[in-house]
């Protein structure tokens, strides 16, 4: 996730002083996971509410897009440090730290930083190579970059001594110790890193998740460096929720999500596995699919993204993450995760891609580099769809499904055809309208012209037969694109029918009934048409 040191606006103990040991190590299959507390990145968390948001949270206070929480809330504990430390926002050393730190992104100044010695003592050491402190220079000239990123890491020293960081640091004890042990509670389980080295086809000799209390909440990075011929990757992250920490509160310092930590994680700790190979792509396929950037652009910056490589990041990031999921059983997440990638945060091209990278998943006769090119290949073919000859196209959609059908003849005579649907259930008009835009824009349609028609009532009557049901309990239907429950009331030893209002496409399915008072029940079915379907649950 990349964001600039000033754009996050738009969206346990310490190494260092007497404690507990700052790590914690789970074993997996040849390496281990570490959690630690960095000094460094608390340095540079603190110089942000102290260099910026603070201020902007005490004169501009406001409730965050689409939530009923407002900011100073939400970043609860770092508004609390700016409030303790504002008589030093006219430092001078602040000052020259913010010159260059609201230049570069925040990612590139943490990677920086977890490379050098802790403050006040870090320098700019020969060891690290120029690539990750090179845009210190607004003209990429290495030796600016160098004396630039020098005095920036001077300032940080001298800031650190004249704040007195470590009697933060030690005043603070508590309160980190307890943020490390509701991120070791939550750690994945031991298959979750050989299921991403499994993925990717590479691995890392060191994984570690840094939390932060100084980083916003809610912000999470995935960094990477070598060091003595070892590559090492960071998983650094803020509180997901906001803190509880006065003394009329139960001290909760935000971590204490498993599932959000998994999902996060597995996101952030693909980065540095994908943005390599997708740095490495030729520059001819970035360049000829970088038109598709424009039906989402909006949608893309307000996520931080702001331009087409970046999206490319976060698309195969994604994709990885919903397959992952697969490998590791959770089809359920899978699901939401395409679900919301999709249709909330407007990733339109998922699809395409995850067409080459479940081929790859399956078949393993290649290494993922080439199934990312395969992917922009596909991405690449999406775009010679246009400029059309003829063209027709229509929408169809109920309140679950939004499906889009184009056929037409290119300029060279080629017929080509598109449909597809997206989950839609829960989005707003407006939303859908958005999406419905952006995917025909995408294919060179003027979305104006747009014939809508109402979808014809094709729900699959599913009736199921169980005799060793409750009462009481929930239906579960697994699908490739959606998951549905119901709430069902059933007698033992019959017969019910159980119409699930969605369309049901041809397709597999899975059903898992659950009741408290046996254990789950699970049978998979396959829809063959808009006919009724009998479902044996045993």
């Amino acid at each position: 996730m990349q964001k600039s040191f000033i754009a996050l606006l738009l969206i346990g103990s310490l190494c260092g002083f007497p404690a507990p040991s700052c790590v914690y190590s789970q074993p997996t299959s040849n390496h281990s996971i570490g959690v630690q507390i960095k000094p460094n990145v608390e340095l540079l968390g603190f110089v942000y509410f102290l260099g910026y948001e603070g201020a902007q949270l005490e004169t501009h206070d406001s409730y965050l897009k689409n939530r009923s929480i407002k900011r100073s809330e939400w970043y609860s504990y770092g508004f609390s440090v700016y409030q303790h430390y504002k008589r030093y926002q006219s430092s001078p050393h602040l000052a020259l730290i913010m010159r260059y730190a609201e230049r570069i992104w925040l990612d590139y100044l943490l990677n920086l930083l977890l490379q050098l010695n802790d403050f006040p003592h870090a320098q700019l050491s020969a060891q690290i190579q120029e690539r990750y402190y090179l845009r210190f220079s607004p003209t990429n000239d290495p030796q600016e970059a160098q004396r630039n990123a020098s005095q920036f890491i001077d300032a940080m020293n001298q800031l650190y001594g004249e704040v007195d960081f470590d009697s933060y640091l030690r005043s603070s004890t508590k309160l980190y110790n307890q943020a490390l042990t509701q991120v070791k509670q939550g750690l994945p389980w031991k298959r979750f890193i050989p299921a991403i080295e499994a993925f990717y086809g590479r691995r890392f000799e060191q994984y570690t998740f840094v939390p932060s209390l100084t980083i916003p909440t809610g912000m999470g990075f995935g960094l990477q460096y070598m060091l003595a011929q070892q590559d090492r990757t960071f998983h650094v992250f803020g509180p997901f929720k906001p803190q509880q920490f006065t003394k009329r509160t139960t001290l909760n310092m935000g971590f204490d999500d498993p599932k959000h930590l998994l999902e996060l994680s597995t996101h952030e700790f693909g980065h540095p596995f994908v943005n390599p190979v997708v740095d490495s792509l030729p520059a001819e396929l970035i360049q000829r699919t970088a038109y598709l950037f424009e039906p989402i652009r909006s949608f893309m910056a307000d996520q931080g993204y702001t331009s087409w490589k970046a999206c490319l990041y976060e698309h195969f990031v994604r994709a990885g993450e919903i397959i992952i999921a697969q490998n590791l059983g959770h089809r359920r997440q899978a699901a939401r995760l395409k679900a919301h990638y999709l249709t909330n945060r407007h990733f339109i091209y998922l699809p395409s891609i995850l067409t080459e990278l479940d081929s790859y998943n399956q078949q393993r006769i290649y290494f993922y580099p080439q199934a990312v090119k395969k992917a922009m290949h596909r991405l690449v073919e999406w775009g010679s769809h246009i400029p059309y000859k003829q063209v027709s196209h229509s929408i169809h959609q109920d309140n679950e499904w939004l499906g889009i059908q184009v056929k037409g003849i290119r300029q060279d005579g080629e017929k080509i055809a598109y449909s597809r649907d997206f989950p839609v259930q829960r989005l707003t008009a407006s939303q859908r309208d958005s999406l419905k835009n952006h995917v025909l824009d995408s294919l060179g349609i003027k979305s104006a012209k747009v014939v809508i028609s109402p979808s014809p009532s094709s729900n699959a009557d599913v009736m199921f037969a169980c005799r060793s049901c409750g009462r009481r309990g929930n239906l579960e239907v697994y699908g490739d694109n959606f998951v549905a429950t119901r709430k069902i009331n059933a007698r033992r030893g019959a017969n019910y029918r159980f119409p699930i209002h969605l369309r049901l496409g041809v397709g597999d399915y899975r059903l898992i009934y659950r009741s408290w008072l046996s254990k789950p029940l699970e049978t998979c079915f396959r829809v063959k048409s808009g006919s009724q379907i009998l479902v044996q649950i045993k």
